[in-house]
């Protein structure tokens, strides 16, 4: 299990280079192929897709029909599958957007805006959201094997479950992603949501913004919070420029929060 990210990057390399190549090959053949994307992608997304001509060669050409999504009933249920995820997607980023506007926060080194994201992933409209979004990749697939066992037969039926085990690592990657959204690492300590530590700004670069994901920053500080509470402060002070002042403040509200639990365990007994 710890290793599926060694096996989807593998994976997905071997599907780039493999991709790359043939579609090149395509290319200089005359298949045009950005002509079949855009027809479906008409057709799927919006229900409505115009008579087309695709050069699959020097010498020949597929006519694609004007059609429309109902025209196919097979087709209903994918243009539902397929806006889900948007949706979801749509809706999250407007959770997202919307809590940052409310939080009045510019500033991406300071401890409120840490908050804010910390512990975004816990409320219920990001779960609901988040929870759209995968539902898709996994409707999707289940569908479309529904349907190749229900509706086709022979070579048409092969030739969907070959292409169906072709789009399974973009499948995976797809929900893998998505996991990491449901389930992101970043801690949740009690320190971190008290009025002195969301008052705390910390020292971040341009870089560390576009690179450094506000989880990783989690991990960082605690890791040197652990240090400095063992008499090395190197490590926290790269992130602040007072770093006794973020130990005792993290200490204290750490310290009252098992004191607090010490004094629930024994009333419960």
């Amino acid at each position: 299990v710890e290793c599926r990210h060694i096996w989807l990057a593998l994976f997905s390399w071997y599907g780039l280079v493999v991709k790359v190549n043939a579609r090149c090959t395509m290319f200089r053949r005359g298949i045009n192929i950005n002509a079949l994307y855009e027809y479906h992608a008409h057709l799927f997304f919006f229900g409505f897709a115009s008579e087309m001509r695709v050069d699959v060669g020097n010498c020949s050409a597929l006519e694609l029909p004007e059609q429309r999504i109902w025209d196919q009933g097979v087709n209903i249920p994918w243009i539902f599958v397929a806006w889900l995820l948007p949706l979801g997607a749509g809706a999250l980023l407007l959770v997202v957007l919307g809590g940052f506007v409310a939080l009045g926060e510019s500033d991406f080194g300071s401890a409120r805006y840490l908050h804010y994201t910390w512990h975004l992933p816990r409320r219920g409209a990001y779960k609901w959201c988040v929870g759209v979004m995968v539902l898709a990749p996994v409707l999707l697939p289940t569908l479309w094997f529904l349907q190749v066992l229900a509706y086709t037969s022979g070579s048409e039926e092969i030739d969907n479950l070959i292409v169906m085990k072709d789009c399974a690592v973009s499948g995976l990657l797809l929900i893998f992603s998505l996991n990491k959204l449901a389930f992101p690492s970043a801690p949740v300590h009690a320190w971190d949501g008290l009025p002195d530590f969301l008052a705390l700004s910390f020292t971040r670069s341009l870089l560390q913004l576009l690179l450094q994901p506000n989880y990783s920053f989690s991990a960082k500080f605690v890791d040197a919070l652990w240090t400095a509470q063992h008499g090395d402060q190197s490590r926290l002070r790269r992130y602040t420029g007072d770093p006794d002042r973020v130990l005792d403040v993290c200490r204290a509200a750490q310290a009252a929060e098992a004191q607090q639990r010490k004094v629930l365990e024994m009333s419960s007994l």
